[in-house]
Formats: C-alpha cells, structure tokens, sequence
C-alpha cells in the first residue's frame, strides 16, 4: 500500500463517512457516554492483565501496522501512516472542535469528530462506524485523516479483560476495496464469519466473507494469542476478486469487548498486482 492509498477507503460504502459526503467517525459512546463495566463474564478461562503497546509490522513506504490502548483506555489496531499519527492517538493529543455528529443506519452507528492537534493546530478528522455490545461495550472501524500525518485505518473499541473457554462465532459487516494500478477504486460489503474454538491452548479459526458477489477475503488459520486477544494470520489472508486473482494479505485484528464478545480486523494485501486490497471487517458473536 502506498502513503496515501488509505484515502481510497472513502468509497468504501460500508463505512458511511461524512469526509466522504456520508456519516462519519470518532470514539463511539452510548447515551451514558463512555463504556462502563457493570458486570463480571462467567466461564473465563483467560484474564487479560495488560495490553502492551507494540508495533505489529513495518511497510516499505513508512506505513505500520501498530497495536496500543489509547489514553482514554481504547483498544486501537491497525495501520497508520505516520508514527506521529499513531502518538496523537494513542496519547489523544487533540482537542475536539465543537459537538461530534452522530446516528445510525441499517444497526450501524457512526460518529464524526473534527478536532485540531496539540502538536501542530492541524485538523484532524475521525470517522468511525461499529456497533455495540453489552453493557455499552462497544467495536468499530475507524478512518483517521490528519491534515499534517496523512491517514489511519484502525479496529478501535472497548479494549477486552478475559477469555471465556469455548466455541464461538464472530458475524458482522464487512468490506473489500480494489485501487488498481491505474487508480480505479472499487469496492464492495457484505458479512464475515470469524469461527474459533476459545477453549484450545492456541485457537485457530476461519475467517470468511458473504453477501458479496465480486470480492471476498479468506483465511483458514487466524491465530489468537490469548495472552493479549491479538489476532494475526501467520501463513496469510486470501483477499480479491471471487472469479480473478486473489493477493496474499496480512490481518491486523483483534477481540474486544471485557468479555471478547466482539470482534474487528484491517486486512492489507502484500503486493499490487493486478491490484491493492484492502478488507474490514468488525462484528460480535
């Protein structure tokens, strides 16, 4: 992916986004604001201590793939074009400018917040579209456009404190967009199905896509690392066109929610040609 290929993430017309003429982003809160925790999961298996910063992967063009709970105690994954992007959010070094715009179509709800950085008085603009989960809880993906960093394409939510033991499946939204090598951009949404077995020592899973009749994206060994709910696919994700040319890809994702009952990945294909990929995917079970 090339510095500024996130832009194309505009048409994808899953994510309503009002920098694209749409809905928008931002930190996604209920109507008492931010998620609160009002009960205990039963069944745990796993208790999550901590959530450590760290980058997950580096790209050639100075993009990263970056994994950290933010300052207002938000689990954030995925890719970024610049680090300095990634320490504004991550340290929510902005100040909100006016009353965030916010609604909700088709059980989607999406929020837009313009601010402006600490470090530079550069705009910032986030645009999120996710759903809820118990208790307020909530998973979504995010688009971040920095006038100053360039942009960040993230899986944000309410970051996960246990495991339980046992088999579950993950459904939700999910989209594909193409940027040819000539810059045409198409896209396409539809639903994923993340199954896993939550008891194994070391779960793998299967990821999938539905609903779709030109794109798809496919991995028959997501990895979860129970220590953190980190979710990666050592040997790739299969993400293209149904009846072309698939691209080998890698996934950014993880479990949210106190009790890992949601799910959400940015998935970025490893190479451009015939084209570029980029999947999202977030939903619970």
């Amino acid at each position: 992916m090339k510095r500024g290929l996130l832009t194309s993430v505009c048409v994808l017309s899953g994510l309503i986004l009002s920098g694209c003429g749409g809905g928008g982003g931002g930190e996604l809160t209920g109507a008492g604001g931010a998620p609160t925790i009002t009960t205990t999961p039963t069944n745990v298996s796993t208790t999550i201590s901590s959530i450590p910063s760290q980058q997950l992967a580096s790209f050639g063009d100075g993009a990263s793939a970056e994994r950290f709970v933010s300052s207002d105690g938000l689990l954030y994954t995925g890719i970024f074009d610049d680090p300095l992007l990634k320490s504004v959010i991550e340290n929510e070094a902005y100040t909100v400018s006016g009353t965030p715009t916010s609604g909700s179509a088709n059980g989607v709800n999406y929020q837009t917040i313009s601010a402006t950085q600490t470090s530079d008085a550069a705009q910032l603009d986030i645009y999120v579209n996710g759903i809820f989960l118990a208790n307020n809880e909530t998973v979504s993906i995010a688009l971040i456009k920095s006038s100053s960093y360039g942009y960040a394409l993230v899986s944000v939510g309410t970051q996960l404190t246990s495991i339980s033991a046992s088999a579950v499946s993950y459904n939700g939204n999910a989209s594909v967009i193409e940027v040819a090598s000539n810059g045409a951009v198409a896209s396409e949404n539809g639903q994923f199905t993340l199954s896993i077995n939550l008891a194994n020592a070391n779960p793998v899973g299967t990821l999938s896509t539905s609903g779709m009749r030109t794109f798809q994206f496919a991995s028959g060994n997501v990895a979860l690392d129970k220590s953190t709910g980190n979710l990666t696919s050592p040997a790739g994700v299969s993400i293209g066109r149904i009846n072309g040319t698939q691209q080998t890809a890698n996934l950014f994702g993880s479990l949210y929610g106190t009790d890992a009952s949601g799910v959400a990945g940015v998935i970025r294909s490893t190479g451009n040609t015939p084209a570029t990929y980029i999947g999202t995917f977030y939903g619970k079970r």
